[in-house]
């Protein structure tokens, strides 16, 4: 079984069924660490790490213990004290999908978790015909990328819906940005069946798109924050800036900054036309950004999360020993 780190109710019908689980991270700031603070606290030194954590613990205990002992107690599985280090994570194997060029060095991983890499599927999922992607991307799309100019790329994932009213008014930002800078665009919009958006030659709108076969040729990615996208941007070498909406946005925008990828992130509720075109008008001006983001494509590329990942439940598997 290998289970996201939420899906609890899956670690105990493994344990329940005699059949080893792993746990799948795609954050790699879940786990207590004297180097960086939980998602969404801010650093105001080495001293206040420790007590963030024990915070966080005390607030996600508080919120989901009761219930998980709860459902252990029920299944006849012993009792848990912590959420964060026992529940969330297991005593088998934890896969911290995250490039290890991310992670902080100084972290001294547990045994049982293992920093497999970025699990980019890339090439997995295409097939080829006479050496050319088919059904991947439109030749409307391919032409629009071989034009001179590298397109900036707009998504915000999942974040939005085919309800219009979940990207309407975001919409209408990204096209003043974009026609304020008089740059090149891709927005990535779940349109209807019955909806078509009126835009100018320099804008293209796409439903949706293999981020390895697009961000390549993009100059740099607007996007929510996920960790795929965060990293397939990064393995991509492109620059980001991250809107955070929710859970571990913040994170991931603060990552990228870090990185030196990044100039910065805005929170959606703060998302506007002026604070968007001041980030993007610091990386087309300052190519650090993109150099960056190149150093880090090439470390991450030579990296193999997939065949990592899958060794690491190979393993698993085959040093269980069933009851």
């Amino acid at each position: 079984m290998v289970r996201h780190i939420f899906c609890y109710q899956t670690q105990i019908a493994a344990e329940l069924a005699g059949i080893p689980v792993a746990t799948l991270y795609p954050i790699h700031n879940i786990l207590p660490n004297p180097h960086q603070p939980p998602f969404g606290a801010v650093n105001f030194g080495r001293w206040s790490i420790p007590l963030w954590w024990k915070l966080a613990q005390k607030l996600i205990n508080n919120i989901f213990l009761s219930q998980i002992n709860r459902l252990r107690s029920s299944n006849g599985l012993t009792v848990m004290t912590d959420v964060l280090t026992q529940c969330w994570s297991n005593q088998t194997l934890n896969l911290i999908a995250a490039s290890a060029a991310i992670c902080r060095p100084q972290i001294n991983w547990p045994q049982n978790f293992k920093v497999c890499g970025f699990l980019n599927g890339s090439g997995l999922d295409h097939t080829t015909e006479n050496g050319i992607i088919a059904n991947a991307i439109t030749a409307e799309l391919e032409s629009f990328l071989q034009k001179e100019r590298p397109p900036i790329y707009f998504t915000f994932g999942s974040m939005f819906t085919l309800d219009e009213r979940s990207w309407r008014a975001v919409f209408e930002i990204w096209l003043d940005v974009v026609n304020t800078l008089g740059v090149r665009a891709i927005f990535q919009i779940p349109l209807a069946s019955n909806v078509t958006l009126n835009t100018s030659s320099n804008i293209l709108v796409v439903q949706r798109t293999p981020h390895d076969m697009v961000f390549p040729f993009c100059s740099m990615v607007i996007h929510h924050g996920g960790a795929g996208t965060s990293q397939s941007s990064l393995i991509s070498g492109c620059p980001s800036i991250v809107v955070a909406h929710i859970a571990d946005q913040p994170f991931w925008g603060s990552e990228l900054k870090r990185l030196g990828v990044s100039p910065g992130f805005i929170l959606k509720k703060d998302l506007s036309k002026n604070k968007l075109i001041k980030l993007i008008t610091t990386i087309l001006e300052n190519p650090k950004y993109r150099q960056n983001a190149i150093r880090l494509a090439n470390i991450m590329k030579e990296e193999k999360g997939v065949e990592i990942a899958v060794k690491a439940l190979t393993d698993l598997t085959e040093n269980h020993c069933l009851p």
